[in-house]
């Protein structure tokens, strides 16, 4: 069974209503983010969130999500340890849950994603997502094959500043890991496309 995509829309937008009226800063990425991006979305059943809170106090994060988001004290011990958690939302009719993935900051590169956070319309609201590059930074970082897939479609149609993802990728892992070389390699074969 399969999680209908409304329902991810819905969330997606009640849980960045929350933090929006708690002045929580906040902008959603992964495959939401990416469809505002690329020609051709791809289905996802999950909700990638960027929140601009201090990852040793997650709490007021925590305190604002929907009643129906299950978390535990263990869950805010992980942010303050990892910088980040996958909470399961679950559904009705006992489908599978949606995962909703908060990453706190853990770099400088948060404060450039606040700078250039783009607000695109979500439903019937306006919802901040990551810009292509800082999206393309971090599918760069999670190294999957539909990472890979992902950053050829940001760099063929969305507005991708690739010197400025490169510089954030290689100040993140060292000018040897071998993510730069591959990004090359695509930069490369895409020819330019929506790169800036």
């Amino acid at each position: 069974m399969t999680v209908s995509p409304l329902i991810v829309l819905e969330r997606a937008v009640d849980v960045h209503r929350r933090l929006d009226r708690a002045g929580i800063r906040h902008a959603i990425g992964g495959a939401l983010a990416l469809a505002y991006h690329v020609s051709q979305a791809r289905a996802t059943n999950d909700i990638d969130l960027n929140v601009s809170a201090d990852p040793k106090k997650p709490q007021r994060v925590f305190d604002v999500l929907p009643d129906d988001v299950p978390w535990t004290k263990a869950d805010v011990a992980t942010v303050r340890s990892d910088g980040q958690v996958r909470l399961r939302w679950p559904v009705p009719d006992a489908g599978p849950p949606i995962p909703l993935d908060l990453f706190f900051p853990q770099h400088a590169l948060h404060d450039a994603i606040d700078s250039r956070a783009e607000l695109v319309p979500m439903l019937d609201a306006s919802v901040p997502i990551l810009s292509a590059t800082d999206l393309l930074v971090f599918k760069a970082l999670f190294d999957r094959r539909k990472d890979w897939a992902d950053i050829e479609e940001l760099l063929r149609f969305g507005k991708v500043d690739v010197a400025e993802a490169g510089s954030w990728l290689e100040e993140i892992v060292g000018g040897a890991d071998r993510r730069l070389g591959k990004l090359a390699e695509i930069v490369a074969e895409v020819g330019g496309g929506g790169c800036r």
